[in-house]
């Protein structure tokens, strides 16, 4: 059987429950982008199963897209390589 709950709130505090429950989410979402996991070239190659070379490669073409240096790939860009959403 399903609990059902009712209350009584003032708009005030409709307001401030609502305010907290964006700030929780938009908590959690930077929490999400801060353990973005990224690989070194090395890595990514052993995950993917090819070589360094052929990793380094799919970089330069624009296969791989790596971070403003060009030593980092992140989870994301692999998952975008192999066609994963």
């Amino acid at each position: 059987m399903e609990q059902q709950l009712f209350l009584s709130l003032t708009p005030d505090e409709l307001i401030n429950l609502v305010e907290q429950g964006v700030l929780r989410a938009q908590q959690k979402a930077l929490a999400k982008e801060s353990t973005i996991r990224t690989y070194s070239i090395n890595k990514a190659a052993k995950v993917l199963g090819r070589s360094h070379t052929t990793v380094k490669k799919l970089i330069v073409e624009g296969k791989i897209k790596t971070s403003a240096n060009g030593q980092r790939i992140t989870e994301q860009a692999l998952n975008n390589y192999l066609g994963e959403p």
